[in-house]
């Protein structure tokens, strides 16, 4: 309970300082369905592929062989994990679009706020430099990279929230 009021409670309280339409701004509203649904399709199988690009070359290197992305206390709580992480990193990037105006820039500095919370974060900095929870640090960093470019092309929270939910659970599941 504590991780949900953190990744949503926090956000979702300066959500309601203002923005009138910060639905269409966190992918709630205004979308293609079809399109996103191609494009998320489409990006998520990419995302896949650098991800375990990425695992192989860490897996080489010696930089762990564990990846959870996620604290795994089942293989069901997936969709919890992605929905937090996504809330969380929407909330990041709703302030950014509005106070820029545009929605490229908006969403790369929301990535880039949520990136220096990652990495002020103490325990990230722990689990990124052990030989044993590298892999899983930094596997994170690149998926939410990787998502705050999809959410850039696909601009539909729900879809996103799939392609993540099915990342978490093919990382878990391919680097146990």
């Amino acid at each position: 309970m504590a991780g949900l009021a953190y990744y949503v409670g926090l956000p979702f309280g300066a959500m309601l300082a203002g923005a009138a339409d910060f639905p269409l701004h966190l992918g709630l509203a205004g979308m293609d369905w079809p399109a996103s649904l191609v494009r998320g399709a489409g990006l998520g199988l990419t995302m896949f592929v650098g991800l375990a690009g990425i695992a192989g070359y860490a897996r080489r290197h010696g930089l762990g062989q564990r990846a959870t992305l996620g604290e795994p206390n089942s293989d069901w709580d997936a969709w919890l994990v992605a929905l937090c992480q996504q809330a969380h990193w929407a909330f990041y990037r709703l302030p950014a679009i509005l106070l820029t105006g545009d929605f490229l820039l908006g969403t790369f500095l929301g990535a880039v706020l949520a990136l220096l919370e990652r990495v002020a974060d103490p325990r990230w900095r722990r689990q990124a430099t052990s030989t044993d929870t590298a892999l899983g640090a930094w596997l994170g960093v690149a998926l939410l990279v990787g998502m705050s470019a999809a959410f850039y092309l696909v601009r539909n929270f729900f879809v996103l929230w799939g392609v993540h939910t099915l990342l978490i659970w093919a990382v878990r599941k391919a680097f146990r």
